[in-house]
């Protein structure tokens, strides 16, 4: 059925197609500037209601439909037959769940409370908290509805990210060991999570596993234009979170620290592409109304100005600086709506430049809107 412009739009958001989800530019393929977002009451039946505000949508569709009482989901090459009013997030777990294989799940559920790996705690915690929630007064229309706290949010976010990845593409089997190794989980983790934004955004995966040579983590091909966009993804390790050993210092998690991450990524640049470069801080949220006046945020804005302003005879080897600080897990049994910050330093004079301003546009809005919940078709 053929959409008119001033029809309302399928996504629900009560407006005029041509004022809401516009097509994309036909010369570029990328999608006109973000318009604002104004909250709408939505609810999630099982779901998790993140925030009170329109779902963010997706470029990747969920590919389902009903049959005999059953619903049936497709994720890459595999078909699952479903319960009829089960939720997507629900259904994201058992896709994460199968993705890290039952043997090595349970082995991890019969090991001590703390010796387990931190997803499975983080299930276990979610069962918890699911029991906890499953009362009279948070029933909605088919289930319920509550918001997350820091480590259910955390959870979610994963298995939303590798549900995403799975449906396009299979995840290379390096990255699933490292992910299901305590030690190498949060750098796979923030991977992943980088990887799942760049593929909303229409983009094909092609990871990078090669020994022995220095290299990003992964291609972003940006379909409809062909653009080959080089993406590096680090994360700030801190003693005593996420399983690494030690106890937490709260106080020095509120500086950046973050100089060696930024000089390996910078050396992982490939010299012929664009380029992306992803910090995660892995720091406690903060306070601060905005990520500009955070405390981190001064010294890492030193950090990337030292080598003084590029020029077009010294230009910068990337094109933007991503320092985000998905916070979720440093919430853990706390109200989860105010963990995520993000900084954005883009080079004014960059080695390989993009076609059009537009792309960092809708990748800066998809690091912003980062584990909102997503409308799909």
């Amino acid at each position: 059925m053929k959409i008119r412009p001033n029809d309302p739009c399928p996504c629900g958001s009560t407006r005029k197609f041509k004022n809401c989800c516009r097509p994309k530019d036909r010369r570029t393929g990328v999608q006109q500037e973000p318009r604002a977002e104004t909250p709408t009451s939505t609810s999630f039946s099982h779901l998790i209601d993140f925030e009170s505000r329109r779902p963010v949508h997706s470029a990747i569709p969920v590919i389902q439909t009903e049959h005999r009482g059953k619903r049936m989901r497709a994720v890459w090459n595999r078909l699952y037959e479903r319960p009829r009013n089960e939720s997507l997030g629900e259904f994201s777990l058992l896709v994460l769940k199968w993705t890290l294989g039952r043997t090595w799940f349970l082995g991890e559920c019969a090991k001590e409370a703390g010796e387990r790996h931190q997803i499975v705690q983080w299930f276990y915690h979610y069962f918890e908290w699911q029991n906890a929630n499953k009362r009279p007064e948070n029933a909605v229309a088919g289930g319920w509805s509550a918001r997350p706290d820091g480590d259910v949010r955390a959870l979610l976010c994963l298995s939303e990210d590798v549900l995403d990845l799975q449906s396009v593409n299979r995840l290379p089997r390096a990255l699933l060991k490292r992910l299901k190794n305590q030690q190498g989980f949060q750098g796979a983790r923030y991977e992943i999570a980088v990887a799942a934004i760049f593929a909303r955004l229409g983009y094909e995966i092609e990871w990078l596993e090669g020994k022995g040579e220095k290299h990003c983590e992964f291609i972003a091909t940006h379909r409809p234009t062909e653009i080959r966009i080089a993406v590096e993804a680090k994360s700030r390790h801190r003693k005593g979170v996420l399983g690494q050993p030690g106890e937490h210092n709260v106080q020095a998690s509120l500086k950046a620290d973050v100089g060696r991450q930024l000089r390996e990524a910078i050396g992982q640049a490939p010299g012929d592409l664009p380029f992306m470069i992803f910090i995660d801080l892995n720091a406690p949220p903060t306070s601060a109304s905005s990520a500009w006046d955070a405390p981190w945020s001064r010294e890492f804005l030193e950090l990337v100005s030292r080598g003084g302003p590029p020029t077009p005879e010294r230009p910068d080897p990337y094109n933007a600086i991503f320092l985000t600080n998905y916070a979720y897990h440093h919430l853990r049994g706390e109200d989860a709506t105010g963990g995520r910050e993000f900084l954005i330093c883009v080079s004014s004079h960059p080695k390989n430049r993009l076609p059009d301003p537009r792309y960092l546009t809708e990748l800066k809005r998809e690091v912003e809107t980062y584990g909102r919940p997503r409308q799909r078709f």
